[in-house]
Protein backbone atom coordinates (compact mmCIF):
# COMPACT_ATOMS: atom_id res chain seq x y z
CA UNK A 1 0.00 0.00 0.00
CA UNK A 2 2.90 2.36 0.56
CA UNK A 3 4.22 2.16 -3.05
CA UNK A 4 2.32 5.30 -3.94
CA UNK A 5 4.09 6.84 -0.94
CA UNK A 6 7.64 5.84 -1.97
CA UNK A 7 6.85 7.02 -5.44
CA UNK A 8 6.40 10.37 -4.38
CA UNK A 9 9.01 10.48 -1.91
CA UNK A 10 10.91 9.69 -5.08
CA UNK A 11 10.06 12.24 -7.11
CA UNK A 12 10.21 14.83 -4.83
CA UNK A 13 14.09 14.11 -4.16
CA UNK A 14 14.45 13.45 -7.85
CA UNK A 15 13.14 17.85 -8.27
CA UNK A 16 15.23 19.17 -5.44
CA UNK A 17 16.77 16.37 -3.19
CA UNK A 18 15.17 17.34 -0.47
CA UNK A 19 16.09 21.33 -0.69
CA UNK A 20 19.12 20.62 1.35
CA UNK A 21 22.73 21.72 0.84
CA UNK A 22 24.89 22.73 -2.12
CA UNK A 23 23.48 22.10 -5.43
CA UNK A 24 25.55 21.30 -8.95
CA UNK A 25 24.46 23.59 -11.81
CA UNK A 26 23.29 21.51 -14.59
CA UNK A 27 25.11 21.38 -17.62
CA UNK A 28 24.36 23.87 -20.51
CA UNK A 29 23.32 21.90 -23.78
CA UNK A 30 22.03 22.43 -27.02
CA UNK A 31 18.35 20.43 -28.22
CA UNK A 32 18.81 17.12 -28.74
CA UNK A 33 21.95 17.00 -26.43
CA UNK A 34 21.65 14.89 -22.89
CA UNK A 35 23.55 15.77 -19.86
CA UNK A 36 25.41 13.46 -17.81
CA UNK A 37 24.00 10.36 -16.73
CA UNK A 38 21.33 10.56 -19.50
CA UNK A 39 18.80 12.81 -18.64
CA UNK A 40 17.57 15.03 -21.12
CA UNK A 41 18.93 18.48 -21.32
CA UNK A 42 16.79 20.95 -19.84
CA UNK A 43 16.48 24.95 -20.94
CA UNK A 44 19.97 26.51 -20.77
CA UNK A 45 20.42 29.75 -18.48
CA UNK A 46 19.68 28.17 -15.30
CA UNK A 47 21.56 29.46 -12.57
CA UNK A 48 21.86 27.79 -9.26
CA UNK A 49 22.09 29.21 -5.74
CA UNK A 50 25.16 26.79 -4.85
CA UNK A 51 25.56 28.12 -0.80
CA UNK A 52 22.52 27.31 0.33
CA UNK A 53 23.73 24.96 2.78
CA UNK A 54 25.98 27.90 3.80
CA UNK A 55 23.32 29.52 5.11
CA UNK A 56 24.13 33.26 3.80
CA UNK A 57 22.25 36.10 5.86
CA UNK A 58 18.84 37.40 5.18
CA UNK A 59 20.06 40.71 3.02
CA UNK A 60 22.26 37.94 0.72
CA UNK A 61 19.97 37.19 -2.46
CA UNK A 62 20.21 34.49 -4.58
CA UNK A 63 18.39 34.79 -8.02
CA UNK A 64 17.44 31.63 -9.74
CA UNK A 65 16.31 31.64 -13.16
CA UNK A 66 14.84 28.10 -14.30
CA UNK A 67 14.33 27.50 -17.96
CA UNK A 68 11.87 30.64 -18.51
CA UNK A 69 12.54 34.18 -19.22
CA UNK A 70 13.19 36.10 -16.15
CA UNK A 71 9.91 38.54 -17.37
CA UNK A 72 7.22 36.14 -17.08
CA UNK A 73 5.79 33.94 -14.55
CA UNK A 74 2.89 32.69 -16.11
CA UNK A 75 1.44 31.88 -18.80
CA UNK A 76 -1.87 30.44 -21.02
CA UNK A 77 -2.79 27.18 -20.89
CA UNK A 78 -3.66 25.85 -23.75
CA UNK A 79 -7.45 26.23 -24.17
CA UNK A 80 -7.56 29.10 -22.02
CA UNK A 81 -9.38 32.57 -23.68
CA UNK A 82 -7.46 34.76 -21.18
CA UNK A 83 -4.39 34.39 -19.26
CA UNK A 84 -2.13 36.46 -17.00
CA UNK A 85 1.40 37.64 -17.54
CA UNK A 86 2.98 39.04 -14.93
CA UNK A 87 6.47 40.23 -14.31
CA UNK A 88 6.02 40.55 -10.66
CA UNK A 89 8.93 38.62 -8.82
CA UNK A 90 8.46 35.77 -6.59
CA UNK A 91 10.63 35.46 -4.05
CA UNK A 92 10.88 32.45 -1.22
CA UNK A 93 11.81 32.67 2.12
CA UNK A 94 13.71 29.52 2.71
CA UNK A 95 15.78 27.86 5.55
CA UNK A 96 16.94 24.41 4.77
CA UNK A 97 14.97 20.94 6.75
CA UNK A 98 11.72 23.22 7.47
CA UNK A 99 8.49 23.25 5.71
CA UNK A 100 9.72 25.36 2.92
CA UNK A 101 11.25 22.60 1.46
CA UNK A 102 7.84 21.90 -0.36
CA UNK A 103 7.66 25.16 -1.62
CA UNK A 104 11.04 24.87 -2.93
CA UNK A 105 10.66 21.77 -4.22
CA UNK A 106 7.20 23.19 -6.11
CA UNK A 107 9.32 26.08 -8.03
CA UNK A 108 11.39 23.30 -9.19
CA UNK A 109 8.49 21.00 -10.15
CA UNK A 110 7.21 24.09 -11.58
CA UNK A 111 10.07 25.46 -13.81
CA UNK A 112 9.35 29.04 -11.82
CA UNK A 113 11.67 31.83 -11.86
CA UNK A 114 11.98 33.10 -8.46
CA UNK A 115 14.43 34.96 -6.02
CA UNK A 116 15.67 32.52 -2.87
CA UNK A 117 16.48 34.30 0.73
CA UNK A 118 17.98 31.68 2.74
CA UNK A 119 17.20 32.46 6.61
CA UNK A 120 19.56 31.06 9.15
CA UNK A 121 16.94 29.56 12.02
CA UNK A 122 19.57 28.52 14.47
CA UNK A 123 20.75 32.41 13.87
CA UNK A 124 17.56 33.41 15.07
CA UNK A 125 17.29 35.50 11.56
CA UNK A 126 13.23 34.67 11.17
CA UNK A 127 12.87 36.19 14.47
CA UNK A 128 14.51 39.70 13.60
CA UNK A 129 12.98 42.68 12.79
CA UNK A 130 13.83 42.21 9.32
CA UNK A 131 11.73 39.10 8.53
CA UNK A 132 8.87 39.97 11.34
CA UNK A 133 8.35 43.19 8.62
CA UNK A 134 7.20 40.54 6.01
CA UNK A 135 5.84 37.68 7.94
CA UNK A 136 4.66 38.36 11.94
CA UNK A 137 4.52 34.91 12.37
CA UNK A 138 8.18 34.54 12.18
CA UNK A 139 7.68 31.55 9.83
CA UNK A 140 8.56 30.10 6.56
CA UNK A 141 8.36 29.21 3.97
CA UNK A 142 6.74 32.55 3.28
CA UNK A 143 6.00 33.75 0.14
CA UNK A 144 6.53 37.48 -1.45
CA UNK A 145 4.61 37.95 -5.31
CA UNK A 146 4.81 41.53 -6.24
CA UNK A 147 3.29 42.69 -2.86
CA UNK A 148 0.78 39.60 -1.93
CA UNK A 149 2.55 37.35 1.09
CA UNK A 150 1.28 34.06 0.70
CA UNK A 151 2.34 32.15 3.83
CA UNK A 152 1.30 28.23 5.24
CA UNK A 153 1.99 25.40 2.90
CA UNK A 154 -1.25 24.23 1.74
CA UNK A 155 -1.86 28.17 0.41
CA UNK A 156 1.30 28.53 -1.34
CA UNK A 157 1.02 25.18 -3.22
CA UNK A 158 -2.42 26.26 -4.23
CA UNK A 159 -1.18 29.86 -5.30
CA UNK A 160 1.78 28.65 -7.13
CA UNK A 161 0.45 26.00 -9.37
CA UNK A 162 -2.22 28.11 -10.04
CA UNK A 163 -0.13 30.89 -10.99
CA UNK A 164 1.47 28.10 -13.84
CA UNK A 165 -0.97 26.38 -15.38
CA UNK A 166 1.30 25.48 -18.71
CA UNK A 167 3.17 23.04 -16.01
CA UNK A 168 -0.38 21.11 -16.06
CA UNK A 169 0.35 19.81 -12.06
CA UNK A 170 -2.90 21.37 -10.87
CA UNK A 171 -6.55 20.53 -11.94
CA UNK A 172 -8.44 23.49 -13.57
CA UNK A 173 -11.85 24.99 -11.69
CA UNK A 174 -13.88 22.82 -14.18
CA UNK A 175 -11.53 19.85 -13.83
CA UNK A 176 -13.51 17.21 -11.47
CA UNK A 177 -10.00 16.31 -9.73
CA UNK A 178 -10.62 19.64 -8.69
CA UNK A 179 -12.07 19.07 -5.30
CA UNK A 180 -9.96 16.30 -4.69
CA UNK A 181 -6.92 17.81 -5.15
CA UNK A 182 -7.78 20.60 -2.81
CA UNK A 183 -9.31 17.78 -0.51
CA UNK A 184 -5.68 16.49 -0.16
CA UNK A 185 -3.95 19.87 0.23
CA UNK A 186 -5.68 20.99 3.51
CA UNK A 187 -5.95 17.46 4.69
CA UNK A 188 -2.18 17.70 5.00
CA UNK A 189 -1.84 20.76 6.71
CA UNK A 190 -5.73 20.34 9.42
CA UNK A 191 -5.33 16.61 9.81
CA UNK A 192 -1.89 14.84 8.92
CA UNK A 193 0.69 16.92 10.61
CA UNK A 194 -1.39 17.59 13.80
CA UNK A 195 -1.58 14.26 14.07
CA UNK A 196 1.87 13.18 13.55
CA UNK A 197 3.33 16.06 15.21
CA UNK A 198 0.80 15.16 18.69
CA UNK A 199 1.96 11.35 18.57
CA UNK A 200 5.99 12.25 18.35
CA UNK A 201 5.41 14.55 21.29
CA UNK A 202 3.24 12.04 22.99
CA UNK A 203 0.54 14.76 23.56
CA UNK A 204 -3.02 13.67 24.42
CA UNK A 205 -5.35 14.68 21.00
CA UNK A 206 -8.43 15.27 23.26
CA UNK A 207 -11.73 13.81 22.75
CA UNK A 208 -12.74 12.91 19.26
CA UNK A 209 -15.17 14.96 18.99
CA UNK A 210 -13.10 18.22 19.10
CA UNK A 211 -9.78 17.08 18.11
CA UNK A 212 -9.02 18.70 14.39
CA UNK A 213 -8.32 15.23 13.05
CA UNK A 214 -10.06 12.96 14.93
CA UNK A 215 -7.88 10.22 16.08
CA UNK A 216 -3.61 8.91 14.77
CA UNK A 217 -5.04 5.90 13.44
CA UNK A 218 -7.80 6.83 11.09
CA UNK A 219 -5.93 9.84 9.68
CA UNK A 220 -2.95 7.80 8.76
CA UNK A 221 -5.27 4.48 7.11
CA UNK A 222 -7.14 7.48 5.42
CA UNK A 223 -3.86 8.34 3.29
CA UNK A 224 -2.35 4.66 3.19
CA UNK A 225 -5.81 3.56 2.23
CA UNK A 226 -5.62 6.66 -0.84
CA UNK A 227 -2.30 6.11 -2.26
CA UNK A 228 -2.76 2.19 -2.30
CA UNK A 229 -5.34 3.51 -5.46
CA UNK A 230 -2.81 4.62 -8.11
CA UNK A 231 0.83 6.03 -8.43
CA UNK A 232 -0.07 9.32 -7.02
CA UNK A 233 -2.35 10.50 -4.86
CA UNK A 234 -5.32 11.07 -7.36
CA UNK A 235 -4.53 7.99 -9.08
CA UNK A 236 -2.12 8.07 -12.51
CA UNK A 237 -1.97 11.94 -12.44
CA UNK A 238 0.98 13.84 -10.56
CA UNK A 239 -0.41 16.89 -8.96
CA UNK A 240 0.77 19.52 -6.82
CA UNK A 241 -0.46 17.60 -4.16
CA UNK A 242 2.40 15.53 -4.50
CA UNK A 243 5.02 17.72 -3.85
CA UNK A 244 3.48 19.02 -0.60
CA UNK A 245 3.26 15.66 0.33
CA UNK A 246 6.80 13.85 -1.06
CA UNK A 247 8.48 16.27 1.13
CA UNK A 248 6.61 15.45 4.39
CA UNK A 249 6.67 11.72 4.15
CA UNK A 250 10.61 12.02 3.25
Amino acid sequence: PMQGCERIVSRVDGVVAGGLGPRRARSQCQNGEREEGGSDCAASNVEYHKDIGRQPSLESVATIIHGRPRTTLASCAPGLETCVATNQKITLFHSPQTRSTSALALLEELSAPYTLHPLNMKAGEQRQSAFLAINPMGKVPAVLHGDALITEQGAITIYLADLFPEASITPALTDPLRGPYLRWLVFYGSCFEPALLDKAMKRDAGRQGTSPYGDYDTTVKTVVDQLAKGHWLLGERFTAADVLWGTALT
